[in-house]
Formats: C-alpha cells, structure tokens, sequence
C-alpha cells in the first residue's frame, strides 16, 4: 500500500488544546522516612490524593529508582510531579528530606508544567513556605505567566504558558520511528491495535522508556486528533484503584506500567488485549484477542510500509505515511456504494478478496471509525 503525500494529515483541533491548570499537591518524606501528604489547593479528593501517594517518585516502590519527573493521569486530569531529593536550605525545611510537587490540568503537555514545577521546587526548597507556592500558582493559574526574582548570575525564575506549545507537545520528545525500528514487522501488531481501539499495556523498568513511547503511540492514529492522548496512561503501580478508575475512564487505554508482576497480576482477566515488555522487544496478544489480530496479505503490506519507515528522514514524514495508510482505508469504507452496512462490507470484502482475517478486521476498523 503506497501512501499519498496530498491527502490531509490530523484532525487536531490546537485551538481547543488550551486548558487551565487545575490545582497542586505537595507531598513530603520526613527524616522517619514516612511520605505524607501536606498540602494542596484547591484541595484534593480522597481517591486522587490515593493514587498520587501511589505513583510518588518518593514512594517505597519509586525511591529507588531516583526519577524526577514524571507524567500520568486520573479521571480525566493529567498530573505532572517534580521531586525534589535533597533540600538546598535545610533550616528552611526541617525534618523534610524530599519533597515534590504534583501539577494538574487536562492540557498534555511535560514540557510546560515541567519548567513551571522547576521554579516552584526551587523556591519551596529554599524557603519552605507555601504561600509563596500558592502565589506562584495563582499567577500562573490566573494570568499564565510567573516570575520570582533571582540573584544575579543565577537562572531567572521566569515562566510563561505561551513559550510552550501545545501543539508541539503533541509530537516533542518522542519518537514513532523509534518504535518501528524497535519491533520491525512486528509493528503492525502496533498499528492494528491501535486501529481497533485495543487495551495496551507497556511494561519497562524504566519509567523514562515507558513515557518517551507511549507518548508516541497516537502517532499510529494521528487522524483521529487530540482525542486519542486522552486514552494514554504512562504510568499504573498496578493497585485495585487504579484499575477500576482505568476500565471506567476511556473505552480503551494505552498504559505503561514499571510493575514487572502487573501481567501476572491480571492474567486471570480481560483488563487488556495486547502486552509489550520494552525491555525484552516483545510483545503478546491476550488469547481473548486473538481472532482480533488476525492478519492477511493487508497487513503483510502495511508491515512492509511500517518497517521502510524506521528509516524515514523524519518522524513527521513517518506520522505522514502511517496516516495515509489509514487515510486510504477510510476513504475505501466511504465510497462503498449504499454506505457502510454489514451487508455491504461482506460484499466489498468479497470483492477485494479478503480473507477472513482482513475482512474481520474492516468490520473492526469501520466500528471504531463509528462508520457501521
């Protein structure tokens, strides 16, 4: 299958990207090694404070591994936490020894709300006071700028929401052909996923590796817009909360986890359809699945167009190709004669000769596209 450069690459719609922050959380360990919850404004819901104690950076199962910053989502709200590992004014923050700054707002974008919790973890970690935290969040919240003076030859602590693009976040920092060179033909697999709106889950023990590639996951599916980062989770500690909020939260999800026995954990069920340890390059359809990912001379096809774009001369021109690619079987569906019928679709399936497998996936795919 050839893709065709002029046919229209997204649907995303920048303009609705823009959403307010929607409050902060500050959580402490002490000198006893307890992590606690401290403060937060507006305030905090029970349930969310419960996960953010759960995917802490300074948490039993995350103090090891020293990672500083990291992303992830609940009900529908992103949350964006910096930790703090040391503190540079000791007096200023007694029996306090880490600290870190969970950010929310339903805009994705790391890069942003990172260099804003970088001012805010500088400043706590100087003074230890929070009402200094809370005005930096209200000028923030409020006018969408920040700016705490600083000695002279230090960095400014200056931060504006609109030196970073929302837009450009969608695509920064991650990379689409980095995955297809990761998983070659196996890619497909990735791709077909993602077509039908399948439940991913992706495990690493490194939480860096995980975020970096789910973050490149709707690439598969870049028609559809900013909907589809709606569907990521880069990050689960794998307890009975989160999955509950996860199988209520989206018809289907893309999450990570750095829990090497969440697979064990769920094998007895159907929380997901398709398991890839990055670590290990491999990947695994759940047996509930399988007749899903059954595969013909299409697909033998797309693998081809997907592993020729490993080499693209950039990740954009590789979101273009695997576009086009799903662009084209949109455009097939739409023009079959009467409209989008399962009677229809047997008869074009019958027509192009498919096998049971293609034509099962066309069924699939014109489901998710809310063609059928």
């Amino acid at each position: 299958m050839t893709p065709k450069n002029n046919q229209k690459m997204s649907q995303v719609n920048l303009d609705e990207a823009q959403t307010s922050i929607q409050g902060l959380a500050l959580f402490e360990r002490d000198e006893s090694g307890d992590l606690m919850h401290v403060w937060s404004f507006p305030g905090v819901d029970e349930t969310t404070k419960a996960i953010m104690l759960t995917r802490s950076q300074l948490s039993d199962e995350l103090v090891s591994k020293r990672h500083q910053y990291l992303y992830s989502r609940s009900n529908n709200v992103w949350h964006y936490s910096l930790a703090s590992y040391s503190i540079t004014v000791p007096k200023n923050n007694k029996r306090v020894e880490q600290f870190h700054f969970v950010l929310s707002s339903k805009t994705f974008n790391p890069e942003k709300y990172l260099a804003l919790l970088k001012i805010m973890n500088a400043v706590y970690s100087e003074k230890g006071n929070v009402v200094e935290i809370l005005s930096l969040y209200l000028a923030s919240y409020t006018g969408g700028t920040c700016f705490i003076p600083r000695p002279p030859g230090e960095p400014r602590g200056e931060w504006s929401a609109k030196n970073y693009s929302d837009k450009k976040a969608l695509i920064s920092n991650c990379s689409l052909r980095d995955i297809l060179l990761q998983y070659q033909n196996e890619s497909v697999i990735l791709w077909q996923a993602m077509q039908l709106k399948k439940n991913i889950v992706i495990y690493s023990d490194s939480i860096v590796k995980i975020q970096k590639f789910i973050r490149a996951m709707p690439h598969f599916v870049f028609q559809r817009g900013e909907s589809v980062w709606r569907t990521l989770h880069p990050l689960l500690m794998g307890t009975s909360l989160e999955v509950e909020l996860l199988s209520k939260s989206s018809s289907y999800f893309v999450a990570g986890t750095c829990v090497s026995t969440f697979r064990t954990d769920y094998s007895n069920t159907k929380l997901f359809d398709l398991y890839l340890d990055l670590d290990e390059s491999s990947l695994s359809v759940s047996e509930h699945a399988k007749k899903d990912f059954g595969m013909g001379k299409m697909h033998k096809q797309i693998a081809g167009v997907l592993t020729e774009q490993s080499k693209a001369t950039s990740d954009t021109a590789a979101i273009k190709a695997v576009t086009n690619i799903n662009l084209s079987l949109l455009k097939k569906l739409k023009n079959i004669d009467g409209g989008v019928t399962n009677e229809s679709l047997q008869a074009f399936s019958e027509a192009q000769k498919y096998s049971k497998s293609e034509a099962r996936f066309m069924i699939n795919f014109s489901l998710s596209e809310n063609l059928l």
